[in-house]
């Protein structure tokens, strides 16, 4: 896998990470986050990942509501008559992270 820059000096980005995706390129940036062009190991098909790790919060509860709130809104997007092409959550705890 090509993986062009990390987050932080001396974190790295599992291949396994996500599942379902084979991680290429960081794309972009933020203040909790990485961003990622991602295949799809079955159809081959490009999308966006968003990967937000713990150790850039200073403490657990606002990290746990971030993902809890994507939880939440789960359901509601699957039920959208025309949402988005795709809608994938997942943490990984030994890594630190999810997506």
């Amino acid at each position: 896998m090509v993986y062009k820059q990390c987050l932080t000096p001396g974190s790295t980005i599992d291949d396994a990470l996500v599942p379902d995706r084979e991680l290429i390129e960081r794309i972009g940036r933020g203040g909790c986050g990485e961003v990622w062009l991602a295949r799809n190991r079955t159809t081959g098909t490009l999308r966006a990942v968003k990967i937000v790790f713990r150790q850039e919060f200073e403490d657990e509860r606002p990290y746990q509501c971030e993902f809890e709130g994507l939880l939440k809104f789960e359901p509601i997007f699957h039920s959208n008559p025309s949402p988005p092409a795709s809608l994938h959550i997942g943490r990984d705890d030994a890594a630190g992270c999810f997506y």
